[in-house]
């Protein structure tokens, strides 16, 4: 009975011994299994195109508003009010000050009064010297300007030489010239936008005493804006009216030439082209200045890729197309181009000629090498 019991734990013993050794061999031959293959170097790739290669000329430009000026007193008087601040928008007829205008009305109430009473003297003399047909039309006259406390109306035109000669030594001609003076003055103590803009470098304050032509503000529309772009004189014999300019930076505009101002700076050798920028939105300022580029040549028809994609190697340029997923290298001559792409042509290498929708790698590619499984992560 115990041999029995022994037996038993033997087998156990020898079928444990077993299991652990088949379970063994099965890892070392999962080990020895191949393993898949690599999904391949990662690169980054565009397509090759085939159109219109434009070359360009980067060069510097300043911008300034096509409409901007002083805003200048045009009488003599205390300032009484002024309605706007630094930097606030303001529409074309929009008042911007007010000046003080009680001394210019009692100049005007005076002079008004002369001129009246001239008027009047005039009746009296046209009654006396039988001239009455006269009479009603200078009476009238004379009622329409008494009424018109601000605007009066052009007097009687004279049909007679004899009749000018009176208009004269009674003063009427000087007195009328005079009111009308003082109503502009009086007009004038509103002074107002001349065109819309932007309110900047206020000069007075309410209670200043100001003098003819001070300059009380100064108002920028930077709505329209004018570019003036800085072309080296070998250049701009290649620039002509409806070139075309892109604004380098953020905001990405175009434009095109306006025209091309005739002088040459001696200084700087360098010529001016004038261009022309909606600014809506108030995004360039007066003054500032840009980068730009513009348009010196356009080559038709052309085959080409970004520089990225370039390599030089043995002094010899290449470039690198993913077919069916292997990078395989070309040898390529190199044509024109600009600070972003290049044209290319096949050197004389044999193999399937580069056409247009080719994937060119542009990024990973300075380690790479010929017949390299690869991986286009950013189509």
């Amino acid at each position: 009975m115990q041999n029995c019991k022994l037996f038993k734990l033997a087998l156990i013993f020898i079928f444990t011994i077993l299991l652990f050794k088949c379970d063994q061999d099965d890892n070392k031959s999962k080990d020895n299994l191949p393993k898949p293959e690599s999904q391949g170097l990662e690169v980054q790739a565009t397509v090759v195109k085939k159109g219109t290669l434009k070359e360009y000329i980067e060069t510097s430009a300043i911008i300034e508003a096509r409409q901007k000026g002083d805003i200048t007193s045009r009488v003599s008087a205390p300032i009484k009010k002024v309605l706007v601040t630094e930097g606030q928008i303001v529409n074309k007829g929009d008042t911007l000050f007010v000046l003080d205008d009680r001394q210019i009305k009692n100049r005007l109430t005076s002079n008004r009064s002369d001129f009246i009473k001239a008027v009047s003297e005039l009746v009296l003399e046209l009654e006396s010297s039988g001239q009455s047909e006269a009479v009603p039309k200078w009476k009238d006259y004379r009622l329409k300007a008494a009424n018109n406390l601000y605007n009066i109306p052009l007097y009687p035109e004279p049909k007679t030489a004899k009749m000018t000669v009176i208009l004269s030594r009674l003063g009427i001609q000087s007195e009328y010239n005079t009111v009308k003076e003082y109503e502009l003055q009086l007009k004038n103590c509103f002074i107002t936008a001349p065109f819309s803009g932007t309110v900047s470098e206020i000069q007075v304050y309410p209670g200043a005493q100001i003098a003819t032509g001070s300059e009380l503000c100064k108002i920028t529309d930077l709505s329209a804006m004018q570019l003036n772009i800085n072309i080296l004189e070998e250049d701009i014999a290649n620039i002509e009216k409806g070139t075309e300019v892109d604004i380098i930076g953020n905001n990405h505009k175009k434009t095109k030439i306006a025209t091309i101002l005739p002088e040459i700076d001696e200084k700087g050798h360098t010529g001016t082209a004038i261009a022309y920028l909606d600014n809506s939105n108030y995004h360039y300022k007066n003054g500032q200045h840009l980068q730009v580029r513009v348009v010196r040549d356009k080559y038709y028809n052309r085959l080409y890729i970004p520089r990225s994609a370039l390599l030089n190697r043995n002094d010899r340029d290449l470039v690198f197309l993913v077919k069916k997923g292997i990078a395989k290298w070309y040898y390529v001559n190199l044509g024109a181009g600009n600070s972003s792409y290049v044209e290319i042509s096949r050197a004389t290498q044999t193999g399937d000629p580069i056409v247009p929708g080719d994937t060119v790698v542009t990024g990973g590619h300075y380690s790479l090498a010929h017949n390299v499984p690869v991986k286009v992560n950013n189509f």
